[in-house]
């Protein structure tokens, strides 16, 4: 991405995650709470295996760049595996640090306790940890490394990430707010490391 296409992304992503919010989040949180009680949405317990899959992929990442480093193979697919290493679990790592300086109340907690404010700085523990959304942060990151290496299935790559947003605010996990920033986060980390890292012509 230019320098412009990235700096306009970033206003139009901050823009949007400030109204969201301001004006969105909470009517949302409520309308997707009363479909639920219903039994119109859904409601389950994810489980959070999110650094379990992050340490996982991670090694799998690098183990695939080793390989094939090793082999002198230096290809699209190299580039992929190399890119994809750093940006999954720096996405994690930054995320976890935005969590505990925004201390954004978790959706769920909000709906029973409707505190007066959002956010607690300084305070991401258990109960304020919602923003940014960490799996929407990590999820992007790797989906737009993707996006860079392998650009024809970039539809696919998006209607992914639409996917994981939608069921993220679906099941009051998470705030709209939560998942653009998230969103934003994992789309920056990979931009910003693709900078640094080598990727080989594409297509191959």
């Amino acid at each position: 991405m230019e320098r412009k296409s990235v700096a306009i992304f970033s206003a139009v992503s901050l823009a949007a995650t400030v109204v969201s919010c301001l004006y969105l989040d909470h009517p949302i949180a409520r309308f997707v709470a009363k479909l639920a009680l219903r039994k119109t949405a859904l409601a389950a317990d994810i489980p959070d295996l999110l650094f379990l899959s992050v340490l996982v992929a991670t090694l799998l990442l690098w183990g695939g760049y080793l390989y094939r480093h090793l082999r002198g193979i230096d290809d699209t697919r190299t580039g992929f595996f190399r890119l994809a290493a750093w940006t999954v679990p720096l996405a994690f790592v930054l995320k976890s640090v935005l969590k505990q300086l925004f201390g954004r109340v978790n959706t769920r907690v909000w709906l029973i306790h409707r505190p007066e404010h959002d956010f607690h700085w300084f305070q991401g523990d258990e109960g304020y940890s919602g923003f940014p959304s960490g799996h929407m942060a990590v999820f992007a990151a790797f989906m737009v490394s993707a996006w860079l290496c392998y650009p024809r299935f970039r539809p696919l790559y998006l209607a992914l990430m639409v996917v994981l947003g939608v069921a993220l605010i679906a099941t009051n996990y998470h705030f709209l707010g939560d998942v653009l920033a998230g969103a934003w986060l994992g789309v920056m980390v990979s931009v910003c490391v693709a900078r640094f890292v080598n990727i080989p012509p594409r297509g191959k």
